[in-house]
């Protein structure tokens, strides 16, 4: 497996010059789960805990925590009053 990871991440990066991207490739692997334990032992997932501000915004502006696909499209929609000292920027 590892040579044929290898030999596409190599050739990805060459594909990449060639047409005058950046010198450098990301990779992102999706592994199956008996894979990963494998090559990585078991690897405890870690879910960071949220910065105690993001409950004091939360609080502050009562917003809900999901939106619908309508209310998203309400607001992107939803016609503003721009001043004239901003009208130049639109």
């Amino acid at each position: 497996m590892y040579v044929c990871v290898f030999v596409a991440f190599n050739r990805a990066l060459h594909v990449s010059m060639l047409y005058g991207g950046p010198a450098h490739t990301k990779l992102i692997a999706e592994w199956e789960p008996s894979a990963k334990a494998s090559a990585f032992g078991v690897v405890p997932e870690v879910i960071p805990e949220p910065h105690s501000s993001v409950q004091t915004l939360r609080d502050t502006y009562q917003q809900p925590l999901t939106a619908s696909l309508a209310d998203c499209l309400n607001i992107y929609t939803k016609e503003e009053t721009v001043s004239h000292e901003v009208v130049y920027m639109c």
